[in-house]
């Protein structure tokens, strides 16, 4: 790895610290009920951010990559992610979380991962239950879309 794929390495990394930092600041003004998972997921994201980190700047020899992925570092596909991650949210926001998810994980599962289609839909269903159960058993009120109140 070359010092300037480091450098953009390390500002990137630094940028998703911020953001997990910053979610960890306000997810300490939540009531106490209700701040155990974000505080936990955001000071375990700082803590890999942090991991991640130690390794770019000490630990990756030159030339080594940071990992495995077989598909091109490229910007097209980091604003093709952003892109159907910001796509999902309006979706969410129209037909509400569960349509939207159930779309998204089939889309996601059939294109991208090449899975087939029955294990597919399988993993599709199992997430949806246990999200669903979850939501249940946590008492989340899950958004409903804008579209909802027009059925």
């Amino acid at each position: 790895m070359s010092k300037r794929e480091r450098l953009y390495h390390l500002l990137f990394l630094a940028l998703i610290a911020a953001a997990f930092g910053y979610g960890l600041v306000t997810a300490l003004d939540f009531f106490p009920g209700g701040r155990f998972f974000p505080v936990t997921a955001t000071a375990i994201g700082l803590v890999c951010c942090a991991a991640l980190g130690l390794h770019l700047l000490w630990g990756a020899e030159a030339g080594a990559a940071l990992d495995a992925s077989t598909q091109p570092a490229e910007f097209s596909y980091a604003a093709l992610f952003f892109l159907a991650f910001g796509l999902y949210i309006a979706v969410v926001y129209a037909t509400g979380f569960f349509p939207a998810t159930a779309l998204a994980l089939l889309v996601f599962l059939r294109l991208y991962a090449r899975v087939g289609l029955v294990m597919t839909v399988c993993v599709t269903g199992a997430t949806l239950g246990g999200t669903y159960l979850f939501g249940i058993l946590l008492n989340i009120s899950w958004p409903r879309g804008v579209l909802s109140s027009l059925v």
